[in-house]
């Protein structure tokens, strides 16, 4: 199911609401939480918490793995603060007294005085040598604040400028800490294993406390205005009326299928609003936003759920199988039909960011995304058409894999990218065997990598995109990399990383601030192509048709271009006003598979009107010619539309064969396609030296009429050239046959 991971209600709009949606991003409701629309710019879509200033009702801080958030404008504006972490932030705290900030890392607590401009180590430890850190929090009392650990609470008297170890008498795991108000030396702390504890001095002594709670993963504490004291746990929510000596289960109103409490704020009214994620895989009802009205506590009532976004799609060979990667594990199913959960799902620890078809094998699927722990990227070969399963790869601490590609010329070789790669940890690994093993590479810990590309006409070369635009690439197929690399302009969270498969040297890149680009020369200067995109948008090229790409925006569309990039059309406006965040073609079909960022997939008919049907032969220097649209799609009654014929041996005869019905017979070397001809046969001679392999090239028009009858026909073309050095007897060549259809 989809999360509301935190909330922050506007103290200053009793209808106001900001809540993040992992890993959505940033989300305003106007009506109470009755709709959401995406919210806010300059915030990254990994962000994980909002934290509320207490000395200002519009001053709001977030921040994700890699960076601290400032928004003067209740979240409106937010500026990246300097803090640079050496690992990843854990949790973040206002003094409500003198506004300092204290950040946490696993090891690391750091401390700024002047709203984040500048910042100053409080605490650090050496890593996996025992002490390490979870939550902050500050206290009413200007010199005092808590951090938890896994062994105790430490203490600062003096601001959070420096911090004591943490008391050898008390060694729990503490995984969630609430200060008194009205007393800073009175600590809650809640643990994992045996519940809830309670100092009344400092934190020199604890006593268990908390009747009525059962031990459970602690989530964390959160007050009410009115002074009730709220306790979560992965499957409950408690409320406490007597500071935290007593406490009852208020869970009246969640659905039977538990939801997760993740987060809790209120209202000026005093109306709680409780972020949740869904119990399960089939819960589809049970996560998101609750609301209760002020006063003693009572049911909850449920406002709305944050669907999961659907992460990756692939089509399992012509006309076969549609494969959907999203927060519950993998689907699949036949076109046409609802998929269905295949081996590998799970109510939790399967997410599945990346989903990649194995080139020799279609019922044989490499996925990756991340467990149950939220960090622990895993990687799992789906086989026999999704029936059976087995995990080749996890490291915690990694994240999440991000993505995955099979080497163009190297069909066994496998790379795939994590983000954030946090702990030491690499992001990248390679396989060599298919993804039935895996060996991280050395020297990438901490790249966060979004996106990898193999360059399809170079073998050996393969680039890969960190989040924050900076850059690799290897030579080799990916076992070394050079050092990452200067970041490429942008003024957003990098994301899309694609090689055109068929002009040397262009590169398409995308970030969510500056949208689209692409580069001519191998990346050396980018150019920007005028698209707007969200952290979900992808980019697909037509792996047959040179130029034919489709991008899904930030404005709910799939765009398509037909010369790559330099001018779009509306291909579909995606319905529900969701945006596109995968995509895929069927290769035989043409039709295209879309998942959405709300939870949904779609097919669009014909989405690729041209399928390139096969058949070509070669002529002469071993170059079978190129055939295919241009210009322009089969549309009904459109005069523009052309086709166009590249690699042809220089001055060639070339004739043009169109009929509306398909065969397959073999002739030149090749397979011959068009059945039912339409006459005449187009005969013309070509440019280029005479005799020269691939010099000549054509273009020819082709007007489609506006005649209703036409809608859906199908059309077969391939071309026929008298190519003297060819192999074949006569010195007659095929090339790939088409099959367009028109469309309205």
């Amino acid at each position: 199911g989809g999360s509301a991971i935190s909330l922050a209600a506007d103290p200053s709009d009793p209808d106001a609401l900001l809540l993040i949606q992992y890993i959505e991003g940033l989300f305003r409701s106007a009506d109470g939480g009755e709709t959401r629309t995406p919210y806010g710019s300059g915030l990254s879509t990994e962000v994980r918490e909002l934290i509320h200033d207490p000395a200002d009702p519009q001053s709001l801080y977030a921040y994700s793995p890699d960076n601290v958030f400032h928004s003067s404008d209740f979240g409106a504006n937010w500026t990246t603060l300097a803090l640079v972490p050496t690992e990843y932030i854990k949790d973040l705290a206002v003094s409500p007294v003198t506004g300092d900030l204290l950040v946490v890392e696993p090891w690391t607590v750091h401390r700024s005085t002047d709203g984040g401009a500048n910042w100053g180590v409080a605490a650090a430890f050496v890593p996996y040598t025992g002490v390490v850190l979870g939550k902050v929090a500050y206290s009413h009392d200007a010199s005092v604040a808590y951090v938890a650990t896994f062994d105790g609470v430490m203490r600062s008297d003096d601001g959070g400028a420096s911090f004591g170890a943490p008391n050898p008498s008390f060694t729990e795991w503490v995984q969630a800490i609430d200060v008194d108000p009205s007393d800073a030396d009175i600590v809650l702390v809640g643990t994992p294993f045996n519940g809830i504890f309670r100092s009344t001095d400092g934190g020199v002594s604890f006593a268990s406390v908390g009747g009525g709670v059962t031990a459970g993963n602690a989530e964390w504490f959160s007050r009410d205005p009115d002074g009730t004291l709220w306790y979560a746990v992965l499957n409950n929510l408690y409320a406490s009326t007597d500071a935290g000596v007593s406490w009852s289960s208020v869970t009246g109103g969640w659905p039977l299928n538990t939801p997760i409490p993740l987060t809790m704020d209120y209202a000026p009214s005093g109306k709680r609003f409780l972020g949740c994620e869904g119990g399960g895989l089939y819960d589809k009802s049970g996560g998101g936003l609750y609301a209760m009205p002020a006063g003693a506590p009572s049911a909850w009532t449920h406002k709305g759920f944050l669907v999961s976004r659907i992460d990756d799609v692939a089509i399992a060979g012509p006309g076969g199988l549609r494969v959907i990667g999203f927060g519950a594990g993998v689907y699949a199913g036949v076109q046409g039909e609802p998929p269905t959960p295949t081996a590998w799902h799970a109510d939790i620890g399967t997410a599945t960011r990346a989903v990649a078809v194995d080139p020799t094998d279609s019922t044989r699927w490499v996925t990756g995304g991340v467990g149950a722990f939220q960090d622990n990227a895993q990687i799992a070969i789906v086989s026999n058409n999704g029936t059976s399963f087995v995990k080749t790869y996890e490291v915690y601490g990694a994240g999440a894999v991000t993505d995955i590609q099979f080497d163009p010329h190297f069909v066994d070789r496998v790379m795939a990218g994590m983000f954030p790669a946090g702990f030491g940890t690499a992001a990248l690994t390679l396989s060599t065997d298919g993804g039935d093993t895996w060996n991280d590479v050395p020297g990438t810990a901490g790249w966060s990598t979004r996106a990898i590309a193999y360059d399809p006409h170079t073998p050996g070369r393969i680039m890969q995109l960190s989040d924050n635009n900076q850059w690799s690439e290897s030579l080799n197929g990916g076992s070394v990399w050079m050092p990452l690399q200067a970041a490429w302009s942008g003024t957003g969270p990098g994301m899309l990383l694609v090689f055109d498969p068929f002009v040397p040297g262009r590169i398409y890149r995308g970030e969510t601030g500056s949208g689209l680009w692409r580069s001519d020369d191998d990346g050396s200067t980018w150019s920007s192509l005028g698209v707007g995109l969200t952290y979900q948008s992808r980019l697909l090229c037509h792996a047959d048709i040179p130029g034919l790409l489709w991008v899904s925006d930030d404005s709910a569309q799939i765009l398509v271009s037909l010369d790559g990039g330099d001018n779009f059309s509306v291909a579909l406006d995606v319905p529900l006003g969701q945006n596109g965040s995968a995509m895929a073609i069927d290769s035989g079909s043409g039709d295209m598979l879309i998942g959405t960022d709300g939870s949904s997939t779609w097919e669009l008919p014909h989405g690729s009107p041209t399928v390139v049907l096969g058949g070509g032969s070669a002529g002469t220097g071993g170059i079978v010619p190129l055939f295919y649209p241009s210009g322009s799609l089969p549309t009904l009654g459109n005069p523009l539309f052309s086709l166009t014929g590249d690699k042809l041996v220089g001055g060639a005869t070339v004739f043009l064969v169109l009929g509306i019905t398909e065969v397959s017979a073999p002739a030149f070397g090749g397979v011959f396609h068009v059945g039912t001809i339409v006459e005449p046969i187009v005969a013309f001679g070509v440019g280029g030296t005479p005799g020269v392999a691939g010099a000549g090239s054509f273009t020819i028009s082709t007007p489609i009429p506006n005649d209703p009858i036409l809608s859906g026909l199908p059309v077969i073309a391939q071309l026929g050239v008298s190519d003297p050095g060819a192999i074949q007897p006569g010195g007659k060549v095929l090339s790939h046959a088409l099959r367009m259809t028109i469309v309205d």
